[in-house]
């Protein structure tokens, strides 16, 4: 026990040290992990037999080595280093570690996967779970400085960290029973080899780090999504339940990775980007954030009853979903549309689909937009109000999960249209009609 504590102590400041050194240092700790645990990982397979070569190198560069990499960007999210930042995560680790250990030998009845690892239990991974998110909650605004992040965000942290840490250490237990072993290595005296102590990095850097990059990237979430991400994770937490009270160990584990990026996802949708509220009166700017699918002369029935150069912007499901005022002035009108819910390809879109439209007249001329479902899309929130005065690049709505805009332009008028576009888009069509009109696409993906 002594040698334990003795091992366990100088493991602790050996990392310690390297990460609050440098990049540098917290590089060669990592690199140092990863040779380490891929020679453990080598070992095994070839005493478990049955893998090819091919097979095995495959499956210790995407386990072990491509999640090992992050440790050091994750001190690295929103530029700079943030030193502690990674330590709040590795403490994270620790702190489940223990918290599962101590709730586990105290009360741990039921177990969690016989069959790979006896001795855990249910209580012990709840117990690990609440000592987690407590900590979370406790050293996350403390550690990091992301102060602006609610209670509930550092309890889905805590939430996916234990998951993907779990099903980490449950994966390389596999691993060493398949071999007949107990301990991958001896490297470190009471505590086994670099897998045995670094196994429940292996999967939740993954997570962690992409749900760091959405939050720390993006940092604040649209009101828009508040109830729909309560609701997920209501689900997400619901279903992962039911699959381990009536499903295999194995499957529940993937039904909860499954649950982990469906809520990534989500929060990675309904972030709210700062954006620079730059206003020039000669200019019209975007109402979306997506790709120009069609420029072309159509007939504007509504409101204006004459032709103009329609500019459709797309959004697919990987934009920033709000919604802005292309110009500043008075809300000459607005009005909602029921309707179908076409693709968003689809040439009538803009005239069947469910869809508000406004007209801002900003004193010189008068600029008609739409908002427009989709086929998935079927949430349309405008917040444009009849006579009121609004500026330009201000919120104006939110659309739900991918559809266009439509933003109509005077056929008299001389265009300058300037996107930001993938390779494989198609290209607009540019007629250049007689006065200047600078359209600004600016994407955040």
């Amino acid at each position: 026990m002594l040698k334990r504590a003795l091992s366990g102590a100088v493991l602790v400041a050996v990392m310690v040290a390297a990460i609050l050194g440098s990049r540098l240092s917290l590089a060669l700790l990592a690199l140092v992990v990863i040779v380490g645990s891929l020679y453990e990982f080598f070992r095994l397979a070839a005493l478990r037999g049955g893998w090819n070569r091919w097979a095995t190198t495959g499956l210790g560069l995407v386990w072990i080595a491509g999640p090992m990499t992050l440790l050091p960007l994750l001190g690295t999210l929103g530029g700079g280093y943030y030193p502690y930042r990674v330590l709040f995560y590795v403490v994270l680790i620790w702190i489940n570690d223990i918290g599962a250990y101590l709730v586990g030998i105290s009360i741990g009845r039921h177990k969690l996967c016989p069959r790979i690892s006896p001795k855990k239990s249910w209580e012990g991974f709840f117990g690990g779970l609440i000592f987690t998110a407590a900590a979370a909650v406790f050293l996350g605004p403390r550690m990091t400085g992301l102060e602006t992040i609610p209670a509930w965000g550092w309890i889905v942290f805590g939430i996916v960290l234990t998951l993907s840490a779990v099903a980490g250490d449950l994966t390389e237990s596999a691993f060493k029973r398949g071999a007949g072993v107990k301990d991958s290595g001896n490297v470190i005296p009471g505590h086994g080899g670099f897998m045995d102590r670094f196994d429940a990095m292996f999967l939740s850097l993954l997570f962690v780090y992409l749900l760091a990059q959405t939050v720390i990237s993006f940092m604040k979430i649209h009101k828009e999504g508040y109830v729909i991400i309560r609701r997920t994770i209501l689900v997400w937490v619901v279903l992962v339940v039911a699959a381990f009270a009536f499903l295999p160990c194995a499957a529940g584990w993937g039904i909860a990775g499954a649950a982990v990026l469906l809520c990534l996802f989500t929060l990675r949708f309904f972030r709210e980007p700062e954006r620079a509220l730059v206003q020039d009166e000669g200019a019209v700017y975007a109402p979306a954030d997506g790709t120009v699918v069609i420029v072309e002369e159509a007939e504007v029935k509504e409101y204006l009853g004459e032709r103009r150069i329609q500019v459709s912007i797309f959004m697919s499901v990987w934009n920033v979903h709000v919604n802005w005022f292309p110009v500043g002035g008075r809300v000459d009108y607005f009005k909602y549309h029921p309707g179908k819910y076409l693709v968003a390809w689809h040439p009538k879109s803009s005239e069947l689909n469910e869809r508000t439209t406004v007209v801002v007249d900003t004193g010189r001329q008068k600029i008609l937009f739409r908002q427009i479902a989709g086929a998935v899309a079927r949430r349309i929130v405008s917040y444009a109000k009849t006579g009121e005065t609004v500026s330009q690049n201000s919120q104006c709505g939110f659309i739900k999960f991918g559809s266009p805009v439509d933003l109509p332009f005077s056929a008299t008028g001389r265009r300058d249209l300037r996107q930001k576009r993938r390779p494989d888009d198609r290209k607009p069509n540019r007629r250049r009609p007689a006065q200047k009109l600078s359209i600004y696409l600016i994407s955040y993906c």
